[in-house]
């Protein structure tokens, strides 16, 4: 039942023409196909936990919600259930998964970059933090919001889990992201791009995504930039996005939004927040879209402080200001649930059969927005490949530095999923 696909560079040399790019995703529909499979339906909200490695929080928080939406259950209804179990659990996904990105997988665009892991103590803390995460995740997954005992201790003690990973993992952030607490970093390195470049300046001999702010800002101006439109709020959204999922063929693993393709992510979401006016204004880059990366992360860990009927109330107000991190509709065709995680938008649409099982679902992952036909990534390839070797890579060297440099442009759009390259000569058949 495994997917995992991956993103697929294609580079093509034609005699006599320009070097061409395409980017695509290779991921497909087989698992949300069989998870509504007759035999499997009574499981599918269990599996879904097993089979979706990548952000299983963010997959059930979005099932859960397009199931509540089925049924007439809001997703306000399901925070007061399970006192905000559900988002609280999905933002500690989330953070995790950007501290793993930002520390461990930036290391790998930097060979002679500091190594954060070198260090056992780091090493053994972000393993520590996978474990609890993946804790949050089975008890995600035995405890359905929409069950119809109300167990109101149990949520008490699934709040009481957040709570316990809440305290390591803002400290894992102050050593090994910031260099300093999230709010003193907040205060000092977030009032315009050059202050930000000051603190990572200041920090890149030791911390990797400093470092990775230096050599971005190294390769130039707006380097990396993103001409794609952003992906509204999901309550702007939900009445297109819950149809076309469920009526159009081929939406769902490629996506687009008023027939155009669309920027999802930590910009997004960011690009009007007053506090990161400074940056919105520059545009999406290399360095912008890590910035609203480290934004976040400083947010939301303010976010979940103070407890269960603090982040009640704060996931409430998010809500209502359209900006929620978990959103649900009833559609014509359907039901529809979104949940913001670390990469973007993700949308399950479902609807259920007479048992109240899912009978259809089809999937949209923040990957399918970014490497959509003509979306954020093609783009950003396209202009990679014509600045640096339209007529076409001469060496094997040459070869290399430009997947190297596709690597790292690709990077702020989706660091969570493998990229493979293969070259291609007068359109014959690949080779590596």
């Amino acid at each position: 039942m495994f997917d995992p696909g991956h993103i697929l560079v294609d580079l093509c040399e034609r005699r006599c023409e320009r070097l061409t790019v395409t980017v695509c995703n290779t991921r497909t529909a087989r698992v949300a196909n069989e998870l509504v499979k007759p035999e499997s339906r009574q499981n599918a909200r269990r599996l879904i936990g097993l089979v979706y490695g990548l952000c299983p929080l963010a997959h059930l928080n979005a099932f859960d919600a397009a199931r509540g939406a089925a049924k007439g259950i809001s997703v306000a209804e399901l925070r007061e259930r399970t006192l905000a179990f559900g988002e609280s659990a999905l933002m500690l996904e989330a953070l995790t998964e950007n501290l793993r990105v930002m520390t461990l997988e930036v290391q790998t665009l930097l060979p002679a970059g500091p190594r954060i892991t070198d260090d056992i103590t780091n090493a053994k803390r972000f393993g520590s933090l996978r474990g609890k995460v993946q804790t949050l995740v089975h008890v995600a997954s035995a405890m359905d919001p929409l069950a119809a005992s109300d167990d109101g201790h149990a949520w008490t003690q699934a709040a009481e889990v957040v709570d316990q990973v809440l305290p390591g993992l803002t400290d894992a952030f102050r050593d090994m992201l910031f260099g300093m607490t999230p709010e003193a970093w907040l205060e000092t390195a977030t009032a315009s791009p050059e202050a930000m470049l000051d603190w990572a300046k200041a920090h890149s001999d030791r911390l990797p995504a400093a470092a990775w702010l230096v050599h971005v800002a190294e390769r130039g101006p707006r380097w990396g930039a993103v001409d794609c439109e952003r992906l509204p709020a999901a309550p702007v959204i939900m009445d297109e996005l819950g149809s076309r999922m469920l009526s159009e063929s081929g939406f769902a693993l490629a996506p687009r939004l008023q027939h155009r393709p669309r920027l999802t992510g930590a910009f997004a979401r960011m690009e009007h927040a007053a506090i990161f006016r400074p940056f919105s204004r520059r545009g999406p880059d290399a360095l912008t879209l890590t910035a609203a990366r480290l934004f976040e992360c400083a947010l939301a860990l303010r976010l979940l402080e103070g407890g269960a009927q603090s982040r009640m109330r704060r996931f409430a107000g998010l809500e209502a200001a359209g900006t929620p991190l978990v959103a649900s509709a009833l559609t014509s065709e359907g039901a529809v649930g979104t949940a913001e995680s670390a990469r973007g938008l993700l949308a399950h649409a479902l609807t259920l059969d007479a048992d109240g099982l899912p009978a259809a679902l089809a999937i949209t992952s923040p990957t399918e927005w970014q490497f959509a036909p003509e979306g954020a990534a093609a783009r950003v390839a396209a202009e990679i490949v014509r600045r640096l070797c339209g007529e076409g890579p001469k060496c094997e060297r040459c070869r290399q530095a430009l997947e190297q440099t596709l690597k790292e442009a690709l990077f702020g759009l989706d660091a969570c999923v493998p990229v493979v390259f293969q070259h291609r000569a007068n359109g014959g058949q690949p080779h590596a």
